[in-house]
């Protein structure tokens, strides 16, 4: 946000700081220009002469910068004499806008990626039928009939308890879209397809998403929350995800012991809180024939290291909320009851600087975005390789 006022009188800054005892000269030139800027945002500091209902009471940047914090944000202001000023916002990509199909099951309202869903039928049509314990959905697509298996997402779902007695209340603000009794959302799942039902599709809409808190880890599956026009919350979940970790759950309880030496499968965990990331790097894993585990930042990550022991290798973004990976590096190396698996930095930042300092704190090897697919299966298959043989 900018004007094309006067600018910034350091001058005055450090009149007033002087004066409330916040510095110790009333001379601009002796103070570094960015320490008198931060001065504006202190709580109680204005320059203003008189104090009205709108301002000189000293507490509107103040107030900002909280806000900002507590998005995990930043601002920051620059002038030129003369010329104007402007104070700069940044929020972090995690606080992203998403178009989300709504949808209700049981008392949780959940949001899903408008473009992952292929389809919406009814499910009380004659093309559900029962094979042993599954219910599956004869659906032709390209003129082809295709099974799927249909998954109720009340039962998936385990992570919402803590949305009940905040979801009362009608269904305004969700738009126009008709409500459907008893759905089937149809989303594709690698070269199948899977059925997820809910009790209804309330609508679309484009969503704001935020983080859903740090008191406890979210699953992989979980986007991040909202807030509907009706004061309602909303979680925006992915649902191949969803249905993926509890297969995963579920078949790992009836699964015998089987001796170290006889388990092939090699697992991988991605951590990165943009989900198209991780999708594509899932993808290109999960092809080379890795077991594949997600985490949206690196607190989550520590959260899937104590629960999978079985990870050999981590591929790791370096800007992330809550935990960035820089951080995520020193805290794994000083966690002594986790196993220490080689860590690959996969990020956007190509600079020397970052690069030194992923090494530093104990790197394996650093890739810029975007990556050679075939590069990256090739580096883990070496890292993990050279683990095992030592």
């Amino acid at each position: 946000m900018s004007d094309d006022g006067r600018g910034i009188d350091l001058q005055a800054i450090c009149q007033r700081g002087f004066e409330q005892q916040r510095l110790s000269s009333n001379q601009s030139a002796h103070f570094p220009q960015a320490e008198l800027l931060n001065l504006l945002f202190e709580p109680g500091f204005s320059t203003s002469q008189g104090v009205t209902d709108l301002s000189g009471r000293g507490v509107g940047l103040d107030i900002v910068r909280s806000q900002m914090k507590a998005m995990q944000g930043n601002v920051a202001v620059t002038f030129v004499p003369n010329q104007g000023t402007t104070f700069s916002m940044q929020l972090p990509l995690t606080l992203i806008s998403a178009r989300l199909l709504i949808c209700q099951a049981g008392q949780g309202i959940y949001g899903m990626i408008s473009e992952e869903v292929a389809q919406i039928v009814s499910s009380d049509i004659s093309e559900i039928e029962q094979l042993g314990k599954q219910r599956v959905l004869r659906w032709r697509y390209d003129g082809e009939e295709q099974t799927v298996p249909i998954h109720p997402l009340s039962r998936a779902v385990t992570y919402t308890n803590w949305l009940a007695g905040m979801q009362s209340g009608g269904n305004e603000g969700l738009g126009t879209a008709p409500t459907l009794t008893s759905s089937i959302l149809i989303l594709k799942h690698q070269n199948s397809w899977i059925g997820i039902e809910v009790d209804r599709v309330l609508g679309e809409q484009e969503l704001v998403l935020r983080p859903v808190g740090s008191a406890i880890a979210p699953p992989s599956y979980v986007y991040g929350c909202s807030v509907l026009g009706d004061g309602r919350s909303l979680l925006a979940i992915d649902g191949v995800g969803l249905i993926e970790q509890n297969q995963t759950k579920s078949n790992s309880v009836p699964a015998p012991p089987q001796p170290a030496a006889t388990q092939s499968t090699k697992s991988v965990l991605v951590v990165d809180d943009s989900m198209t990331v991780r999708q594509v790097v899932v993808a290109t894993l999960d092809s080379a024939g890795y077991q594949v585990i997600q985490a949206q930042d690196g607190l989550d990550a520590i959260a899937q290291l104590q629960r999978h022991p079985e990870i050999q290798l981590i591929t790791c973004d370096v800007e992330m909320p809550r935990l960035n990976g820089f951080e995520f590096l020193m805290r794994y190396q000083q966690e002594a009851q986790l196993p220490q698996v080689p860590v690959i930095m996969l990020t956007s930042r190509s600079n020397e600087k970052h690069q030194q300092l992923a090494k530093q704190l104990g790197a394996a090897a650093y890739r810029t975005k975007p990556f050679d697919q075939g590069e990256l299966v090739q580096l883990v298959n070496q890292l993990i390789e050279g683990r095992v043989a030592q």
